[in-house]
């Protein structure tokens, strides 16, 4: 289990199979508040507090489920100093308790499919998407040193202005599907995978900073 410290209110915590084997938790018991998804969690806070002095006192807390691949499980923990006033790309992660973290509400299932390779039916109901979280700039630009010659496509980069991570919005544009694929596995490399639901209805370019508009990758492979 790996405790990382995004800032005073948000921390990253990383759970592999072996986490999970070791206490007899199946993934799927996460999202149904399970006693030993309950007390996985209480370890989780404990641990926070410990190596990174994340002390959740009484505050609300949005839990995000982040699947990083078949073996590991990202969540991303915020705390809500205003549970009246969350960011909007929180809205469907209920605001709880420590102690009633793991409950349906706040910590969703995601299924498998959010990390399945783009495939022919995608393409053909058009263009396909796909979006990365990096946590600096600095991970942006190696990233986009190893497309330089692999990916042309339409990109373009935000910034959440609270939270400061960087999101990359990758498309297909004219890649063929196999050139995209992997143009998505190199990026995966340096960054995590978010839920395509973000890019709806322009909600990126709405509630993050335009850092590089449409030729991110090729603009950030020059720095």
């Amino acid at each position: 289990m790996k405790i990382e410290k995004i800032n005073d209110r948000q921390i990253r915590c990383t759970l592999t199979r072996n986490d999970l084997a070791s206490r007899q938790i199946d993934l799927t018991e996460l999202a149904y508040g399970t006693e030993k998804s309950r007390q996985l969690f209480q370890e989780m806070m404990e641990q926070a507090n410990e190596e990174v002095g994340f002390d959740v006192e009484d505050s609300p807390l949005i839990v995000e489920a982040i699947p990083l691949s078949t073996d590991s499980l990202m969540l991303v923990i915020t705390k809500a100093d205003n549970p009246d006033e969350l960011d909007p790309r929180f809205a469907k992660f209920a605001p709880v308790s420590a102690s009633d973290a793991f409950n349906q509400t706040a910590f969703p299932t995601i299924a498998p499919s959010t990390l399945e390779e783009a495939s022919p039916q995608e393409a053909a109901s058009g263009n396909v998407i796909r979006i990365f979280r990096f946590s600096s700039l600095d991970e942006v630009t190696g990233a986009a040193r190893m497309l330089e010659d692999v990916y042309f496509g339409i990109n373009s980069l935000y910034k959440d202005p609270d939270y400061h991570d960087y999101y990359l919005a990758v498309s297909k544009s004219g890649h063929s599907l196999d050139e995209f694929n992997r143009t998505c596995n190199i990026l995966s490399e340096y960054a995590v995978r978010v839920s395509g639901e973000m890019a709806v209805d322009g909600f990126m370019s709405e509630h993050f900073d335009v850092i590089v508009e449409n030729q991110a990758v090729q603009v950030m492979s020059q720095l």
